[in-house]
């Protein structure tokens, strides 16, 4: 590889007969995790390169389209640059041939639509550097820019938006481009709590079994995390407080869909001694997270966890509402915290869940291969079944257990026997739903067989039972 000094490649650029024709060692990669996403017409590469590395040699980091084809695999890796959280900043070399051209175009509204900063730096017109506005009017004038492209730029780059002229001094263009700025990784907005509202709804009774009408409540405005920047985020805590518009602030939310498919998160703590409640599918299909602790967590959404394919371990607290787990094919450990107040269906399928610890819950146990709710206060005199293991195909209930929940036991390939005591009062909808080995059910009451005609039976709750035979 030859070794150019910046005028030797400055001079290759200039004598090159086309963009093709180009030596790939004149021009050097992407450096480091941070850039600049540069946006220009390939018409215009003499200029826009030569600009590149007299940037580079001032410590201005450039990602451009060098080596890369034509096409749409192109602009998919153009907008994956763009919406990455490593660019900083998008330069738009406008000229009449960028302004024609329907991929900067199109670069133009992805940035605006997805608020990353920007500026411009304006190739001369006629001999002198002139705004995009009188760009776009002789272009206009020349019948050659469709109304749709003018619209475009005009939205981007009115007469307010300061642009830099191409001719003027490097270390200048260097000192302002460092003024772009990205978010914080985190953004945050403030939840104002209506106090009426509270008044009326923060005593609201909610069923074990169905989703939590109680959404957290407090006595003064907090801060939801509404999403973060960085998709490739690979771990992430969670502050306890931030600073909004100068107040101080507690976290107590986290918004919907607020790191859905961070496919690389590993790690997430939450702060101690706190409480928040989790959106639904704030983490739908993080990938990579193999365990998370939620003790600090009041509440868990439906999917909020649902799709984290390498999942194996959790501890949980709070409302868990109805599918926050669902799909987490790899979950074999759940460690439950004393403030553990409900779990909804769908979360844990029967059969999968290897090892539970529940000593430290109040309201829960883990008895003889059956997970169960059990009031300790004995308000509602509840005794739920909500999951368990067989043993050597076989499901026999706690005598306690009055109640099956919902899809306890759905689709439970392994079961072959189950076995009721007579204080059941109640079989869930789906509870034994497609478990298709189920030969035999019995209902027991002090080892005599009794009938279920007491029973309330729940929709579905054991059809696609095709192997019952008593």
């Amino acid at each position: 590889m030859a070794d150019y000094t910046l005028q030797e490649k400055i001079n290759i650029i200039k004598n090159s007969s086309s963009l093709g024709d180009l030596p790939l060692d004149v021009m050097p990669f992407t450096q480091s995790n941070e850039y600049y996403f540069v946006s220009y017409s390939h018409a215009d590469y003499k200029e826009v390169y030569c600009d590149i590395l007299r940037l580079q040699q001032q410590g201005i980091n450039l990602w451009y389209d060098r080596g890369l084809p034509a096409g749409r695999d192109w602009e998919k890796t153009a907008y994956e640059a763009i919406i990455k959280y490593s660019c900083i900043g998008v330069i738009f070399y406008l000229s009449k041939n960028s302004l024609l051209s329907s991929a900067v175009s199109s670069e133009i509204k992805f940035v605006k639509e997805n608020g990353k900063d920007y500026m411009s730096i304006n190739l001369p017109l006629n001999g002198k550097c002139v705004s995009a506005s009188a760009m776009l009017e002789q272009l206009q004038a020349e019948n050659k820019i469709d109304s749709e492209k003018t619209e475009i730029v005009n939205l981007a780059f009115d007469d307010k938006v300061i642009y830099l002229d191409y001719n003027a001094p490097v270390e200048y263009k260097a000192d302002k481009i460092k003024l772009m700025s990205r978010p914080d990784l985190l953004s945050f907005e403030i939840v104002d709590i209506d106090l009426q509202q509270f008044a009326e709804n923060g005593d609201r009774k909610y069923d074990l079994l169905e989703n939590a009408d109680r959404d957290f409540r407090a006595f003064e405005k907090y801060a939801r995390l509404v999403r973060v920047n960085d998709i490739d985020i690979t771990e992430i805590a969670i502050p306890k407080m931030v600073e909004i518009n100068g107040e101080q602030l507690l976290v107590r939310e986290i918004a919907e869909c607020a790191f859905a498919n961070c496919q690389y998160l590993q790690k997430v703590e939450f702060p101690t001694l706190s409480t928040i409640s989790v959106g639904e599918k704030a983490f739908f299909g993080c990938r990579s997270l193999k365990s998370i602790d939620l003790g600090s967590v009041d509440k868990i959404g439906e999917f909020a966890f649902a799709s984290c394919d390498a999942l194996e371990e959790i501890a949980i607290g709070g409302i868990v509402c109805k599918n926050a787990f669902w799909g987490c094919k790899k979950l074999k450990k759940i460690y439950t915290y004393p403030g553990l107040s409900k779990i909804g269906s769908g979360n844990f399928p029967s059969g999968q869940i290897e090892q539970i610890d529940a000593n430290d819950a109040m309201d829960f146990s883990y008895d003889k291969g059956i997970f169960s709710y059990y009031s300790t206060f004995g308000w509602d005199d509840s005794a739920i079944a909500i999951f368990g293991n067989a043993q050597n195909g076989v499901v026999t209930m706690i005598e306690y257990i009055n109640e099956i929940a919902e899809s306890a036991f759905a689709s439970y390939s392994d079961l072959e026997t189950v076995n009721f005591y007579s204080p059941l009062a109640k079989i869930g909808e789906k509870a034994f739903y497609k478990c298709e080995n189920l030969k035999e059910v019995n209902f027991l009451k002090k080892e005599k067989l009794y009938t279920a005609e007491s029973l309330d039976f729940g929709d579905s709750s054991f059809a696609y039972c095709t192997a019952i035979v008593n």
